[in-house]
């Protein structure tokens, strides 16, 4: 494991790596502490805008 991996699999707070696909941002992965903090499945959030990742609550 990278340096860099074994940051962002183990970084306390929420981490998504973004990329830009057809021009628009999206999320490519999203770290083990997104995971517990927002409830959603790094699988679901990849491929989706950040925007659309992070479930908001009213």
């Amino acid at each position: 494991m990278s340096p860099s991996t074994d940051f962002f699999e183990h970084a306390p707070d929420p981490v998504v790596a973004v990329g830009v696909e057809d021009g628009a941002a999206v999320v490519r992965a999203a770290n083990p502490a997104f995971e517990e903090t927002f409830g959603r499945d790094a699988d679901r959030a990849a491929g989706r805008p950040p925007a659309e990742a992070v479930p908001v609550e009213d």
